[in-house]
């Protein structure tokens, strides 16, 4: 069996640590085989990716964090996430995430389904009733992260997404604020 390369497509062989034409890791930490790329921002990009000693998939959200300070504030979003992910339903899980040199990556939760921006470059605009349904959706939400002291910062089609059964999900909390302290991070 082959994979092929998640940056230029090379075919691999199932154990290629590293892409031979572009040099791009294909496993981080010994088990995260990347397999697409899901997004990226200005600080990191999102990967799906594949745990291969449990076979299941992951997003993994490698940030490029040169300073202390950085990754201690891309940490204050790991901990945003792994505080209230169990509370909040429309807040992915966050399970690992580790320094690597000047990259921090967290290991998430991956949410199937398309962003709001895919939905509507491929479907048009929403009829009213949807859109209205969405926004409830969303205002509730907000007025829960409100009340437990957390401000998104980010809300965009791109980071919400809907899941297959209809779920709404918040993605991006990188420059998320709670309590005072902002959290600067990637997509």
């Amino acid at each position: 069996m082959s994979n092929h390369c998640y940056f230029c497509q090379t075919a691999l062989s199932a154990s290629a640590q590293v892409c031979p034409q572009c040099g791009q890791p294909q496993v981080l930490r010994g088990s995260y085989r990347l397999i697409a790329l899901l997004g990226q921002g200005g600080f990191g990009t999102v990967y799906r990716a594949e745990d291969t000693r449990f076979t299941r998939t992951y997003a993994l959200k490698l940030i490029v964090s040169p300073s202390a300070a950085e990754q201690r504030q891309i940490q204050a979003e790991a901990d945003i996430l792994a505080r209230y992910a169990s509370t909040f339903t429309f807040i992915p899980e966050i399970y690992d995430w580790w320094t690597e040199g000047n990259r921090t990556i967290l290991a998430m939760e991956y949410i199937p389904g398309q962003t709001l921006a895919e939905l509507l470059e491929q479907a048009g605009p929403l009829d009213g009733a949807t859109a209205q349904r969405l926004l409830r959706t969303l205002l509730e939400q907000l007025e829960q992260l409100h009340a437990a002291g957390i401000v998104h910062r980010d809300i965009k089609p791109e980071n919400i997404k809907q899941t297959p059964d209809g779920r709404i999900v918040l993605l991006d909390f990188g420059i998320a604020k709670q309590s005072g302290a902002t959290l600067t991070a990637a997509k």
